[in-house]
């Protein structure tokens, strides 16, 4: 399966959200403010579309799948823009347990992002 660079973007954003098992409201207004920011799509409508066609997408295929997809369509130049979203998405109830943690540092390594560059890009946040 092949994903768009903005769907990859959502899955990965949504991977962050899940990555302590539990879903939270304002996880998910984390990745939709987190795609604003990185400039995704030009308007709050068709970034919630986004978002409701890569859960559809979730729910038919799981989401393992879809993250191993997005990783593998991840363009270069997105990658340090998905790293910046799983961060962004992880700070936003103020900490980071150990298992957001986890999926962070996992998804920096599969990204090919450096330690220093993610430890800037934490601090950044």
């Amino acid at each position: 399966m092949t994903l768009t660079q903005d769907q990859a973007l959502v899955v990965v954003g949504f991977g962050a959200v899940s990555s302590d098992g539990a879903v939270g409201a304002d996880e998910v207004t984390a990745v939709a403010r987190g795609l604003a920011r990185l400039g995704v799509l030009d308007s709050d409508e068709a970034r919630d579309e986004l978002l409701h066609e890569v859960v559809r997408l979730v729910h038919a295929h799981g989401l393992a799948p879809m993250n191993a997809a997005a990783l593998a369509s991840l363009a270069d130049a997105r990658r340090e823009a998905a790293l910046r979203l799983a961060i962004a998405v992880v700070l936003v109830d103020g900490s980071i347990p150990d298992a957001e943690l986890a999926y962070v540092r996992e998804l920096q390594r599969a990204l090919g992002i450096s330690d220093e560059r993610h430890d800037q890009l934490l601090a950044e946040a």
